[in-house]
């Protein structure tokens, strides 16, 4: 059951945010319902922690910021 649960949530990151290689790809399968929202401090490929913010659809906010307030 655990295993369907990360499944989930990996599919929707992956609908708001497509990694391949060296290219970042926001917002590749947004679903039309979804006119407003965002993501905090979500780890993508690389290491890197990405912040978004769409509205109306399109990409409004982009941060991307490195590992340097990692816990350790």
């Amino acid at each position: 059951q655990i295993d369907g649960n990360f499944g989930f949530v990996s599919g929707v990151l992956e609908m708001l945010v497509d990694v391949r290689g060296d290219k970042l790809c926001l917002l590749p399968a947004l679903p039309d319902k979804w006119k407003r929202g965002s993501l905090k401090g979500v780890r993508i490929k690389g290491g890197k922690v990405l912040d978004i913010a769409w509205e109306d659809g399109k990409l409004v906010y982009v941060k991307e910021r490195g590992t340097e307030n990692e816990c350790k």
